[in-house]
Protein backbone atom coordinates (compact mmCIF):
# COMPACT_ATOMS: atom_id res chain seq x y z
CA UNK A 1 0.00 0.00 0.00
CA UNK A 2 1.29 3.47 -0.92
CA UNK A 3 0.73 5.98 1.91
CA UNK A 4 1.04 9.74 1.38
CA UNK A 5 0.42 12.80 3.56
CA UNK A 6 -1.20 15.64 1.61
CA UNK A 7 -0.89 19.14 3.01
CA UNK A 8 -4.06 21.21 2.69
CA UNK A 9 -3.10 24.87 2.27
CA UNK A 10 -5.17 27.44 4.15
CA UNK A 11 -5.95 31.11 3.53
CA UNK A 12 -4.87 32.42 6.92
CA UNK A 13 -1.33 33.37 8.00
CA UNK A 14 0.37 30.81 10.22
CA UNK A 15 -1.81 27.90 9.12
CA UNK A 16 0.48 26.42 6.46
CA UNK A 17 1.80 22.93 7.24
CA UNK A 18 -1.00 22.57 9.78
CA UNK A 19 -3.72 20.59 7.99
CA UNK A 20 -3.32 17.38 6.06
CA UNK A 21 -5.02 14.20 4.89
CA UNK A 22 -3.47 10.77 4.77
CA UNK A 23 -4.03 8.96 1.48
CA UNK A 24 -3.60 5.17 1.26
CA UNK A 25 -3.59 3.69 -2.25
CA UNK A 26 -3.80 -0.03 -2.87
CA UNK A 27 -6.49 -2.67 -3.19
CA UNK A 28 -8.54 -0.33 -1.02
CA UNK A 29 -8.16 3.42 -1.55
CA UNK A 30 -8.58 5.27 1.76
CA UNK A 31 -8.43 8.90 2.90
CA UNK A 32 -8.09 9.71 6.60
CA UNK A 33 -9.60 13.08 7.60
CA UNK A 34 -10.46 15.72 5.00
CA UNK A 35 -9.79 19.18 6.46
CA UNK A 36 -12.09 22.22 6.50
CA UNK A 37 -14.98 22.89 4.13
CA UNK A 38 -13.49 25.99 2.53
CA UNK A 39 -10.43 24.10 1.25
CA UNK A 40 -12.14 20.87 0.17
CA UNK A 41 -11.44 21.75 -3.47
CA UNK A 42 -7.69 21.84 -2.78
CA UNK A 43 -7.81 18.36 -1.27
CA UNK A 44 -9.75 17.07 -4.26
CA UNK A 45 -7.24 18.64 -6.67
CA UNK A 46 -4.38 16.97 -4.79
CA UNK A 47 -6.10 13.58 -4.89
CA UNK A 48 -6.70 13.96 -8.62
CA UNK A 49 -3.05 14.86 -9.14
CA UNK A 50 -2.13 11.59 -7.40
CA UNK A 51 -4.22 9.74 -9.97
CA UNK A 52 -6.86 8.76 -7.43
CA UNK A 53 -9.89 8.11 -9.64
CA UNK A 54 -11.55 5.78 -7.13
CA UNK A 55 -12.01 6.37 -3.42
CA UNK A 56 -13.43 3.48 -1.42
CA UNK A 57 -13.41 4.72 2.14
CA UNK A 58 -13.02 7.91 4.16
CA UNK A 59 -12.00 7.45 7.79
CA UNK A 60 -12.81 10.25 10.21
CA UNK A 61 -10.83 10.32 13.44
CA UNK A 62 -13.42 12.83 14.68
CA UNK A 63 -15.92 15.30 13.24
CA UNK A 64 -14.54 18.67 14.31
CA UNK A 65 -14.83 21.01 11.34
CA UNK A 66 -11.07 21.18 10.76
CA UNK A 67 -10.99 17.41 10.25
CA UNK A 68 -14.37 16.66 8.65
CA UNK A 69 -15.73 19.94 7.26
CA UNK A 70 -14.87 19.13 3.65
CA UNK A 71 -16.53 15.71 3.70
CA UNK A 72 -19.68 16.50 1.68
CA UNK A 73 -17.72 18.02 -1.22
CA UNK A 74 -15.30 15.10 -1.26
CA UNK A 75 -18.19 12.62 -1.39
CA UNK A 76 -19.76 14.56 -4.25
CA UNK A 77 -16.55 14.11 -6.22
CA UNK A 78 -16.25 10.41 -5.31
CA UNK A 79 -19.81 9.06 -5.34
CA UNK A 80 -18.60 5.49 -4.74
CA UNK A 81 -16.97 6.34 -1.39
CA UNK A 82 -18.29 5.45 2.06
CA UNK A 83 -17.35 7.04 5.38
CA UNK A 84 -16.53 5.37 8.68
CA UNK A 85 -16.89 7.44 11.85
CA UNK A 86 -17.91 7.04 15.46
CA UNK A 87 -21.51 5.87 15.73
CA UNK A 88 -22.33 8.83 18.01
CA UNK A 89 -21.04 11.29 15.39
CA UNK A 90 -23.32 10.25 12.54
CA UNK A 91 -26.26 12.47 13.50
CA UNK A 92 -24.00 15.55 13.45
CA UNK A 93 -22.77 14.79 9.96
CA UNK A 94 -26.31 14.24 8.63
CA UNK A 95 -27.45 17.50 10.24
CA UNK A 96 -24.36 19.63 11.03
CA UNK A 97 -26.27 22.63 12.37
CA UNK A 98 -25.45 21.86 16.02
CA UNK A 99 -21.83 21.10 15.12
CA UNK A 100 -21.54 24.41 13.29
CA UNK A 101 -23.12 26.40 16.13
CA UNK A 102 -20.72 24.83 18.62
CA UNK A 103 -17.76 25.50 16.35
CA UNK A 104 -18.67 29.17 16.06
CA UNK A 105 -18.95 29.42 19.84
CA UNK A 106 -15.56 27.82 20.47
CA UNK A 107 -13.52 29.01 17.49
CA UNK A 108 -15.20 32.25 16.47
CA UNK A 109 -13.53 33.87 13.46
CA UNK A 110 -11.40 30.79 12.83
CA UNK A 111 -14.58 28.73 12.34
CA UNK A 112 -15.75 31.22 9.73
CA UNK A 113 -12.43 30.85 7.94
CA UNK A 114 -12.79 27.06 7.96
CA UNK A 115 -16.34 27.33 6.61
CA UNK A 116 -19.59 25.60 7.57
CA UNK A 117 -19.89 21.84 7.00
CA UNK A 118 -22.55 20.61 4.59
CA UNK A 119 -24.96 17.74 5.33
CA UNK A 120 -23.88 14.23 4.41
CA UNK A 121 -26.38 11.53 3.33
CA UNK A 122 -26.82 8.98 6.10
CA UNK A 123 -26.54 6.08 3.67
CA UNK A 124 -22.93 7.05 2.97
CA UNK A 125 -21.96 6.67 6.65
CA UNK A 126 -20.76 3.50 8.41
CA UNK A 127 -20.79 3.33 12.25
CA UNK A 128 -17.41 2.33 13.63
CA UNK A 129 -19.08 -0.54 15.49
CA UNK A 130 -19.87 -2.19 12.12
CA UNK A 131 -16.28 -2.44 10.93
CA UNK A 132 -15.87 -5.73 9.06
CA UNK A 133 -12.58 -5.07 7.24
CA UNK A 134 -9.89 -7.72 7.67
CA UNK A 135 -6.67 -6.65 9.44
CA UNK A 136 -8.24 -3.26 10.10
CA UNK A 137 -8.43 -2.10 13.71
CA UNK A 138 -10.69 0.68 14.98
CA UNK A 139 -9.89 1.97 18.47
CA UNK A 140 -12.01 4.35 20.52
CA UNK A 141 -9.69 7.11 21.77
CA UNK A 142 -11.89 9.72 23.51
CA UNK A 143 -10.37 12.80 25.07
CA UNK A 144 -9.80 15.42 22.40
CA UNK A 145 -13.37 14.60 21.41
CA UNK A 146 -15.75 12.13 23.00
CA UNK A 147 -16.28 10.61 19.54
CA UNK A 148 -12.56 10.34 18.66
CA UNK A 149 -11.29 7.20 16.91
CA UNK A 150 -7.87 5.93 15.89
CA UNK A 151 -7.28 3.50 13.03
CA UNK A 152 -4.56 0.88 12.58
CA UNK A 153 -3.76 -1.12 9.46
CA UNK A 154 -0.74 -2.12 7.37
CA UNK A 155 1.52 -1.43 10.41
CA UNK A 156 0.41 2.21 10.54
CA UNK A 157 -1.48 4.02 13.28
CA UNK A 158 -3.61 7.04 12.38
CA UNK A 159 -4.33 8.75 15.68
CA UNK A 160 -5.80 12.12 14.68
CA UNK A 161 -5.47 14.42 17.68
CA UNK A 162 -5.65 11.71 20.32
CA UNK A 163 -2.07 12.46 21.40
CA UNK A 164 -2.14 16.22 20.84
CA UNK A 165 -0.44 18.27 18.14
CA UNK A 166 3.03 17.27 16.93
CA UNK A 167 5.21 19.42 14.66
CA UNK A 168 8.85 19.38 13.59
CA UNK A 169 10.31 22.90 13.34
CA UNK A 170 13.84 23.14 11.91
CA UNK A 171 14.69 19.80 13.44
CA UNK A 172 13.18 20.60 16.85
CA UNK A 173 10.12 18.73 18.05
CA UNK A 174 7.04 20.60 19.22
CA UNK A 175 4.13 18.85 20.90
CA UNK A 176 1.24 20.34 22.79
CA UNK A 177 -2.04 19.00 24.19
CA UNK A 178 -5.16 19.55 22.14
CA UNK A 179 -8.15 19.81 24.44
CA UNK A 180 -10.95 22.07 23.23
CA UNK A 181 -13.88 22.95 25.48
CA UNK A 182 -15.33 21.08 27.02
CA UNK A 183 -12.77 18.84 28.76
CA UNK A 184 -13.99 15.36 29.79
CA UNK A 185 -12.09 14.75 33.04
CA UNK A 186 -13.86 11.48 33.80
CA UNK A 187 -12.82 10.05 30.43
CA UNK A 188 -9.23 11.15 31.02
CA UNK A 189 -9.14 9.34 34.35
CA UNK A 190 -10.41 6.15 32.73
CA UNK A 191 -8.22 6.19 29.64
CA UNK A 192 -4.90 7.79 30.65
CA UNK A 193 -2.63 5.05 32.10
CA UNK A 194 -0.72 7.71 34.04
CA UNK A 195 -3.88 8.60 35.96
CA UNK A 196 -5.57 5.23 36.29
CA UNK A 197 -4.55 4.94 39.96
CA UNK A 198 -6.71 7.98 40.75
CA UNK A 199 -9.68 5.65 41.22
CA UNK A 200 -7.82 3.72 43.92
CA UNK A 201 -7.09 6.78 46.05
CA UNK A 202 -9.04 7.49 49.21
CA UNK A 203 -11.42 10.50 49.05
CA UNK A 204 -9.03 12.89 50.81
CA UNK A 205 -6.16 11.99 48.46
CA UNK A 206 -8.38 12.42 45.43
CA UNK A 207 -9.40 15.83 46.79
CA UNK A 208 -5.73 16.77 47.08
CA UNK A 209 -4.95 15.65 43.52
CA UNK A 210 -7.96 17.47 42.09
CA UNK A 211 -6.73 20.63 43.80
CA UNK A 212 -3.25 20.41 42.31
CA UNK A 213 -4.50 19.49 38.84
CA UNK A 214 -6.87 22.46 38.97
CA UNK A 215 -3.96 24.62 40.09
CA UNK A 216 -1.98 23.55 37.03
CA UNK A 217 -4.89 24.58 34.82
CA UNK A 218 -5.06 27.93 36.61
CA UNK A 219 -1.39 28.37 35.81
CA UNK A 220 -2.10 28.05 32.11
CA UNK A 221 -5.09 30.39 32.36
CA UNK A 222 -3.09 32.98 34.29
CA UNK A 223 -0.36 32.98 31.68
CA UNK A 224 -2.73 33.45 28.77
CA UNK A 225 -4.52 36.25 30.59
CA UNK A 226 -1.25 38.21 30.37
CA UNK A 227 -2.04 38.74 26.74
CA UNK A 228 -1.43 37.15 23.36
CA UNK A 229 1.96 38.84 23.00
CA UNK A 230 3.47 37.48 26.21
CA UNK A 231 5.16 34.46 24.65
CA UNK A 232 6.33 36.47 21.64
CA UNK A 233 7.98 39.00 23.95
CA UNK A 234 9.74 36.32 25.98
CA UNK A 235 11.01 34.27 23.04
CA UNK A 236 12.06 37.25 20.94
Amino acid sequence: MNITLIEIKQDVPGFDSFFGSWVCQGDLNVVIDVGPANTAGRLIDSLVSLGLDRLDLVLLTHIHIDHAGGLADLLDHYPMAKVMCHEKAIQYLVDPSTLWAGSLKVLGKIAEIYGPPKPVPKERLIPHTENDLKDFLVVETPGHAIHHLSFSFDNWLFAGEASGIYLSINGDEYMRPSTPPRFFFDVLLEKDPNLVAFGQMDPDTRKRERFFMANSVKGFIGYFKEGEGALDRRTG
